[in-house]
């Protein structure tokens, strides 16, 4: 992935310079571009490590110019990180929303299942006809005792935070989106090639009878 080339293995940086430096100019990577193109394409060697391959100064540019968008940094951000650490967002594969009591009643026994604790709400007493087992005609009449009570359950795993996971995932999907064709159509790159490939909008989806994964709704929100 020209991503990750270009900010792992090549360590391109954004620049991400907010003005708040009083003594020092900052320069940035377009600028140091042309410079370098002024010079034939030479680096000069200064000792340490060696500087971007200029393709990755180039995808870094790209991003950086998103990061500018208002709204974008963090996207922008995200996206870099990721690249760097070689993985995607964790979009919470096979998680699914649960519930359980707020707390467990200890155990008593081998055989007893974990219950959960209940408050009882309210006690009463209430009575009860039931006809009488000699004389069917007559009926006797009982107080039985009553209690209401209700299980506290908290969420182990609340659906928004799976909702977030996969927003936040589907938004740096549509970045890389926008970031391919900004390369194709406003970068001239030298070596790196930018693909058709890019990872799945909702890979948690599930395809349609047809074999055909539904189409997404691309949204920066």
């Amino acid at each position: 992935m020209a991503l990750e080339w270009a900010f792992m293995t090549e360590c391109a940086q954004l620049d991400l310079n907010d003005g708040k430096a009083e003594h020092v100019k900052a320069i940035g990577t377009e600028y140091v571009l042309m410079q370098r193109m002024k010079l034939g394409g030479i680096r000069i060697d200064g000792g340490g490590r060696s500087f971007p391959h200029r393709d990755a100064d180039l995808i870094a540019a790209g991003l950086t110019r998103l990061a500018m968008m208002p709204g974008r940094i963090r996207l922008a951000i995200s996206v870099a990180e990721h690249a760097r650490a070689g993985r995607v967002p964790d979009w919470m594969p096979g998680a699914v929303a649960k519930m359980e009591p707020a707390e467990w009643m200890p155990r008593r026994g081998f055989a007893m299942k974990p219950m959960g604790k209940s408050v009882v709400i309210r006690r009463y007493n209430r009575y009860v006809e039931t006809p009488h087992p000699k004389n069917p005609k007559h009926k006797i009449r009982r107080r039985v005792k009553v209690e209401e009570s209700w299980c506290p359950c908290v969420w182990s795993l609340h659906p928004q935070e799976i909702r977030t996971a996969r927003a936040d995932y589907t938004r740096w999907v549509v970045a890389l989106e926008w970031l391919r064709e900004y390369l194709r159509t406003s970068v001239d790159l030298d070596t790196i090639e930018i693909t058709d490939h890019l990872p799945p909008h909702r890979p948690w989806a599930k395809p349609n009878p047809s074999g055909e994964t539904p189409l997404e709704t691309k949204s920066w929100r």
